[in-house]
């Protein structure tokens, strides 16, 4: 698969936020009140939140990537839900049968 089509087909998990803060340098603009704004990816794994900071480049990808991600989050969950109304059918007319042959 070339760059382009593995880029087509990523996913990733997580939440787009922006994160502003000051540098700390007294003749920065981020000293009178307009801060520094970063975009991040923040995810958790085994509990533990990470942040992947991402450049300004980055954003459509993501925000792709994230799309994918929740519609597959979304279709995986209907054919949960599917599979458990099937299952819960055959066991109530396994049931009916039973009593309908005593």
């Amino acid at each position: 698969m070339n760059k382009e089509k593995a880029k087509e087909a990523e996913m990733v998990r997580g939440t787009l936020m922006v994160l502003q803060r000051r540098c700390g340098k007294e003749r920065c603009r981020c000293a009178k009140g307009e801060l520094h704004s970063t975009w991040v990816l923040s995810y958790s794994v085994k509990g533990k939140t990470h942040m992947l900071c991402l450049r300004q480049q980055d954003l459509a990808r993501v925000k792709a990537a994230l799309r994918r991600y929740h519609k597959a989050q979304t279709e995986l969950e209907r054919a949960a839900l599917s599979g458990i109304k099937a299952l819960r059918e055959e066991i109530s007319r396994e049931k009916r049968q039973k009593r309908a042959s005593r």
